[in-house]
């Protein structure tokens, strides 16, 4: 079992703790992790996935070349297909870590999401490249899911 809280108000700990006393009575033992800060969410983490993945198909359904260089190829690189890891590693992450300093997904904040993602669309814009929209959870999302 997981549960997360999310305390912005010191009168916040109280109920936790109720919480968490009335767990290890129960079960004997809780394990206890906490962030600061906001963090990325699971739907934000789900947004990058599916992005990733429909902005591979667009580039691949468009023909745009991807090029992976080795020595080891005669002319020093070889066309490749686009996939979601090559979209994330390639293009996002480069352009994450040049913005925020964070090598890891996990790390910048959803505001941060959002200007990573506007700065790509605009540069491959400037290429005549309309990349997917980012994707966002419709309210009626979790009453399919929850069937």
């Amino acid at each position: 079992m997981s549960t997360s809280y999310a305390l912005q108000k010191r009168d916040q700990v109280a109920h936790m703790a109720i919480t968490i006393g009335d767990l290890v009575e129960e079960h004997g033992l809780v394990t206890v992790e906490y962030k600061v800060g906001r963090t990325r969410s699971k739907f934000q983490q789900a947004a990058l996935q599916v992005w990733c993945r429909q902005t591979a198909d667009l580039f691949n359904e468009q023909e745009i070349a991807r090029a992976i260089k080795s020595p080891i190829f005669k002319s020093g690189e070889m066309e490749a297909p686009w996939s979601p890891e090559a979209v994330k590693y390639e293009i996002w992450r480069p352009i994450q870590k040049a913005m925020t300093g964070h090598d890891s997904t996990t790390k910048p904040t959803p505001q941060e999401y959002i200007q990573i993602f506007d700065y790509i669309v605009r540069a491959f814009g400037t290429k005549g490249v309309r990349l997917p929209d980012w994707p966002v959870r419709k309210p009626n999302d979790d009453q399919k899911n929850s069937r």
